[in-house]
């Protein structure tokens, strides 16, 4: 499954995007580095390859799509990632972390981590 279909599927699932209007822009770096723009309005998300017209809220950067993958699909904790250098995030900030818990770990059952 790749990034577009991954991070429309948690998108979509996560409750709060009807409340979210933003922009986001992921870039991946890698072999074949490229950028998405993800745009949030009303629970609606479009998905475009590039870069859209005017600024973005905040970009999420990745070091690589294996990186992208764990934190968009919930796998990863971003701030474990962001800790390790394989993520990070430039823009607005505080609506950068709001983003960021679209895509927090979802929860298995147990202890809190």
């Amino acid at each position: 499954m790749g990034i577009v279909d991954v991070l429309k599927g948690r998108l979509l699932k996560a409750a709060p995007v009807a409340d979210v209007e933003a922009t986001l822009v992921l870039r991946v770096a890698g072999c074949r580095p490229h950028t998405l723009t993800v745009a949030l309005e009303r629970g609606a998300v479009t998905i475009t390859s590039g870069l859209s017209g005017g600024c973005p809220d905040a970009t999420f950067l990745f070091d690589s799509e294996t990186a992208a993958l764990g934190v968009l699909g919930g796998e990863a904790d971003p701030i474990e990632m962001f800790m390790q250098g394989r993520f990070r995030a430039d823009g607005n900030l505080p609506l950068a972390f709001v983003l960021l818990g679209l895509f927090r770990p979802e929860y298995r059952g147990g202890p809190p981590p």
